[in-house]
């Protein structure tokens, strides 16, 4: 091949090269957006969402909040059914624990009697300080007024 022949082939590929480059350029792109984004709201819709415009979606937001302020209780009314729970639950249970209860299940149990506030702060407190490897079984009286390493150390004798 001598030099011309080279010459010849290199501008040849380069003409198709810029030929290919000026329709990917100049071809309607708009088109491939709107199937696109129909394509997008098609899987989306398949998926079970629904698709909301801003101001629909603005509008049932205020709904919410209004209806939120309306069935919410005054803040007396709150204070006073707690107080009635309060004075309503024992100052003492008796937890009754079994083989295979897990510390999530005595805070569940010691919870729902409303012996500790915070179940899952309870249940860390035991994994924390090494407590929910030494749990007996058993039956044991918790009094409300027991601190979380008072109910650990009862427990776990």
């Amino acid at each position: 091949m001598n030099k011309h022949k080279i010459r010849a082939f290199a501008f040849g590929i380069f003409f198709s090269i810029s030929l290919i480059g000026v329709f990917y350029f100049l071809q309607d792109k708009e088109k491939n957006t709107t199937s696109d984004l129909e394509e997008s709201k098609r899987v989306v819709m398949e998926k079970g969402y629904t698709i909301l415009s801003k101001t629909d979606y603005e509008q049932l937001q205020t709904k919410i909040a209004t209806l939120e302020n309306q069935t919410a209780l005054p803040s007396n009314e709150t204070e006073n059914i707690k107080t009635e729970a309060e004075k309503t639950s024992p100052s003492s249970y008796q937890l009754h624990i079994v083989k295979g209860m897990s510390t999530e299940e005595i805070a569940k149990k010691l919870a729902n009697k409303n012996m500790i506030k915070n179940e899952k702060k309870f249940a860390q407190f035991l994994i924390q300080k090494g407590y929910h490897t030494k749990v007996q079984i058993g039956k044991y009286t918790i009094k409300k007024d027991m601190t979380y390493k008072q109910i650990a150390e009862l427990i776990t004798k």
